[in-house]
């Protein structure tokens, strides 16, 4: 009978570190997969064994015989008196590993994000905003200046010639205002 119920707990699909036992009613251990040798004769943890025998469906977290702490939950199998407690324990370590990892590969993203973006303003702020401000102020100091040949559409570094741009419908205009 042991050797069928330890090969029926061996055969249960538990992921690393994952553990599957069966005690009595009186809460020794029949079988603990993995190791059902060195468990077997020992006493369910006592909250295990309350939840078992209470029917109360929920998970805890209970230090195994092992040293090892695991999410539990614990259930019984059978009518009275003949039955059976259960208890499937298993290890967060891997779990939480993989949302540490991606929670750091979040952040990663958010903080690059917010670069590229930081960046991606300070060219936009500086090729849209602050070198069409420049072309409009140089040209106004050359006509402060006495050099009123000048003309400030023809600046380079106020975008494309087509009329199109903010900056250069302004510059047009004051180049109109000087002639």
């Amino acid at each position: 009978l042991r050797a069928a119920l330890d090969e029926r707990l061996a055969a249960v699909p538990l992921p690393p570190g994952g553990t599957v036992q069966v005690a009595d009613r009186n809460g020794t251990l029949l079988s603990r997969w993995p190791e059902p040798d060195r468990h077997r004769g020992r006493p369910m943890d006592p909250e295990g064994l309350r939840l078992a025998r209470a029917g109360e469906a929920r998970v805890t977290q209970a230090v195994g015989p092992d040293g090892v702490r695991r999410l539990t939950s614990h259930g019984a199998l059978g009518p009275e008196p003949q039955r059976l407690l259960v208890g499937i324990g298993l290890d967060p370590g891997p779990g939480e590993a993989a949302a540490a990892a991606a929670s750091r590969r979040a952040v990663l993203l958010m903080v690059g994000g917010g670069l590229l973006a930081l960046l991606l303003g300070l060219i936009f702020a500086r090729r849209f905003m602050e070198r069409p401000v420049e072309a409009l102020l140089a040209t106004m100091e050359r006509w402060r200046a006495g050099d009123t040949a000048v003309r400030a559409g023809g600046d380079p570094r106020l975008g494309p010639p087509d009329g199109m741009s903010e900056f250069t419908r302004i510059a047009t205009a004051f180049d109109q205002a000087v002639e």
